[in-house]
Parts: C-alpha cells; sequence; structure tokens
C-alpha cells in the first residue's frame, strides 16, 4: 500500500504540474515577475513520496535483472523528461527546477519500476531449498542483515533478510530461496521468512 502511494502521489503531481503549469511550481521561490498570481510549490509532493519509495525499493528488493530494468527505468525517465521539456516552462527560466525534477526522476525510475515489477508479478517464481552458506550484518547507522545462499545456477548471493529471521538460523540450515520473473522480466529473488 505504501509503495502503491508513492508511485501515485508524485504521478499525479507531475501531470498536473505538466497541465497546470502555470499555476504550480517546482521550486519554492516566487517569481518576481508574477507577483500578483503566486503559484503553488509541488517540490513536497514530488520529493517526500519519491524519496520513501527509493529508500524502500533499496531495502526490499534483490535484483538479478539487471539489464531489464536499466532499460525499462531509462524508457520511463525519458518519458518523464520529454513531458518536462516539451510540456513546461518554468525549467526555462530556472535551471534549478530542470535539476530538481531530473534528480528525483533518476530514483524515482527505478524505484516505480521495481516496485511494479514485484507487487504486480503473477508469475510461476522458482522455489527452491538450499543451505545458508554465511551470515553478515552491514556496519553503519543502519543494520542490514544479510544470508548468503547458493542460487540455482550454482551463483553464490547475498540476500536481505529480516533481523528475527537472521538470528532464527544458522549457517548450515536449510533455507527457501524464491526467484521470480516479475511483471517487467525484471528478476529478482528473496528468501522465504514464512
Amino acid at each position: 500500500m505504501l509503495s502503491a502511494i508513492c508511485i501515485i502521489v508524485p504521478t499525479v503531481t507531475f501531470t498536473l504540474y505538466v497541465k497546470y503549469n502555470n499555476l504550480l511550481s517546482a521550486d519554492d521561490r516566487n517569481d518576481e515577475s508574477n507577483k500578483k498570481k503566486p503559484r503553488i510549490d509541488i517540490t513536497v509532493p514530488l520529493l517526500i513520496p519519491s524519496s520513501v519509495l527509493g529508500i524502500r525499493t533499496l531495502m526490499d528488493i534483490d535484483v538479478t535483472g539487471w539489464v531489464n530494468l536499466v532499460l525499462w527505468s531509462a524508457g520511463l525517465l525519458a518519458v518523464i523528461l520529454l513531458a518536462l521539456f516539451i510540456f513546461t516552462k518554468e525549467y526555462k527560466r530556472r535551471k534549478a527546477v530542470a535539476e530538481l525534477i531530473v534528480f528525483i526522476a533518476l530514483y524515482f525510475a527505478p524505484s516505480t519500476v521495481l516496485q511494479i515489477n514485484v507487487l504486480y508479478d503473477y508469475s510461476d517464481p522458482v522455489v527452491y531449498t538450499t543451505e545458508l552458506l554465511d551470515k553478515d550484518i552491514s556496519s553503519g547507522k543502519g543494520k542490514t542483515y544479510y544470508n548468503t545462499v547458493e542460487m540455482e545456477d550454482g551463483s553464490q548471493k547475498e540476500l536481505k533478510v529480516s533481523p528475527e529471521f537472521y538470528n532464527m538460523q544458522e549457517v548450515g540450515d536449510s533455507v527457501t530461496v524464491v526467484e521470480s520473473d516479475g511483471l517487467l522480466g525484471i528478476g529478482y529473488v528473496y528468501i522465504d521468512e514464512g
């Protein structure tokens, strides 16, 4: 639900910005030449949900299909930038507007593509049991817990797990790995913690 909201809010906001560019602004400073008609700033509804979506995507999804991710993300990024440069005029007056939209689009596009790929994936996944080879905790302010497993193709991969699951498992235990192609053909993998 959170992912859907974080996709919908910036999408609707950007669509309204393109349609009503003379009323909405992607820059929080009012235009000196337009003091009679102050414009509504859309920075927050673009930036906050896009940031939350990006963080959630980084924390939740382990990608195996990088080529398709790059292709889909580049396509969505191109659509966003074409809409910005063709249908709006504000970026011509303020370069910061173009920089802000490009910055947001650079992480909104791959995050949105990945979330849609996973949330609406109804394909039959490949499910198999494998041995837990290693455990690791990332260092830093926020801890991320990883279990290293052998994939079906014989390669080893570190997969994110919850702290509770991490603490329940020992090296050598059997774990269930789920690999899926995703709705958009962007492969992803996770350990079934259920």
